[in-house]
């Protein structure tokens, strides 16, 4: 039964979105995978989607998925950019990964 299905914390591991310039000194937005932990995660799998409402009318944006592989511990990898018109929704982030042969997932 799904009672029964132990489920593991996860912890140690964040989703930034940062600031910064491309080579033509443009502002642009990237999503980074941090591993905050001190042995590393493998197997990485991110999927993200925006969905929402804007100006009265819902929009979503397509899934995106991005196998990472492996992230070492105390490190990051970048995950894709963020266009700035999918400010105002939600951006949601889905990510899976394995530490010590068990499976973690959180969204």
């Amino acid at each position: 039964m799904r009672k029964d299905i132990e489920l593991p914390k996860v912890e140690g591991i964040a989703v930034a979105v940062i600031q910064e310039e491309n080579n033509l000194k443009q502002a642009i937005w990237n999503v980074y995978l941090i591993n905050l932990k001190q042995e590393p995660i493998e197997g990485v799998l991110v999927s993200s989607k925006g969905y929402g409402e804007k100006n009265g009318e819902r929009v979503a944006s397509s899934t995106l998925r991005h196998f990472l592989d492996v992230i070492p511990a105390q490190s990051f990898k970048k995950i894709e950019p963020l266009d700035e018109k999918l400010f105002g929704i939600s951006n949601e982030f889905w990510v899976s990964y394995y530490l010590n042969k068990t499976m973690y997932d959180k969204k």
